[in-house]
């Protein structure tokens, strides 16, 4: 049987890493807007990557072969 992964969990924490461009290209911006910018970039990324650490795959395909 070969290997199975939840979707491209490497990438997912580098979430916050891609909106680093927005927050620099609005200069004018208080640096407040830039630190809830920030937070929410990384609230949204630890959010896509919750359901990847509570689903347990192995259980998954074990019940799927047992059928």
């Amino acid at each position: 049987m070969s290997g199975w992964a939840w979707g491209p969990r490497f990438l997912v924490p580098l979430l916050p890493l891609w909106f680093l461009p927005i927050a620099f290209s609005f200069p004018a911006w208080h640096p407040r807007k830039r630190v809830v910018l920030w937070r929410a970039a990384i609230g949204v990324s630890i959010l896509l990557q919750l359901p990847g650490i509570l689903v347990s795959d192995n259980q998954f395909h074990q019940l799927k072969e047992d059928l």
